[in-house]
């Protein structure tokens, strides 16, 4: 198989996907109408680290309401729950 390049033209992606920033280029995800993004994933990716909505979200400097509110429109873009409330005890990824 041929190599191919992982080098990534401007001009083959539509300009409202990317931004360019210090950090490099960023992608966003349309999944059903819903965007996911970088810090979408990446507050998801702390909750499952944590293991709560209000841990991931003070590590990333946000309230707890911000935080849910932002993993509702993660939620929104699947059949199936994503997250799992364990009652006083936090918040833990479904196997979906």
């Amino acid at each position: 198989m041929k190599n191919r390049s992982t080098n990534i033209k401007h001009s083959s992606l539509p300009p409202n996907l990317v931004k360019e920033n210090e950090n490099g280029i960023r992608i966003k995800v349309y999944i059903q109408g819903h965007m996911i993004g970088a810090g979408k994933m990446e507050l998801f990716h702390l909750v499952h680290q944590k293991g709560s909505v209000r841990a991931a979200a003070n590590f990333m400097g946000m309230s707890a309401k911000r935080a849910k509110l932002l993993l509702n429109t993660i939620e929104e873009a699947f059949p199936t729950p994503i997250l799992k409330k364990m009652g006083n005890k936090g918040t833990e990824i479904t196997s979906f």
